[in-house]
């Protein structure tokens, strides 16, 4: 099999690196700024609750600024890109739906916010019980 006269192998690699460099920059930049979106509803949802000493405000907070900093480092390629080069890099035909990237953050979230209720309503898993903890003198 003859390899093709029209093919290159350089201009192939650059736009492959092109694409990949517009996803990690662009396309996980808007990601996290949706995310942090929904960190800052979830932030307010737990202050107000705090704030009514509900027992449902701590956690709701905890996890807010666990998103918050997830969304803080999948968003850094973005904000580096940006400072960089003034923007963020051409992506084609990439068209931003934002009920998407809420549906997704949301969804990543509600296992952080019941990890938390459970970590600070039952406590750490590695508490010794009082049957098997040996007593020192």
């Amino acid at each position: 099999m003859e390899p093709d006269p029209t093919f290159n192998f350089k201009e192939t690699l650059a736009t492959i690196n092109q694409a990949a460099y517009a996803v990690i920059c662009h396309i996980l930049f808007d990601a996290a700024v949706h995310g942090m979106i929904v960190a800052a509803l979830i932030g307010i949802v737990g202050y107000l609750l705090k704030s009514r000493n509900h027992r449902f405000g701590k956690p709701l907070l905890a996890a807010s600024r666990k998103v918050a900093i997830a969304c803080l480092v999948v968003g850094m390629p973005g904000v580096l890109s940006f400072a960089f080069t003034g923007g963020l890099p051409d992506t084609g035909n990439y068209n931003v739906h934002s009920i998407g990237f809420i549906v997704f953050w949301c969804m990543a979230s509600i296992p952080v916010i019941g990890e938390e209720m459970n970590y600070q309503w039952f406590g750490s898993s590695d508490k010794p019980s009082s049957g098997t903890a040996s007593k020192s003198a």
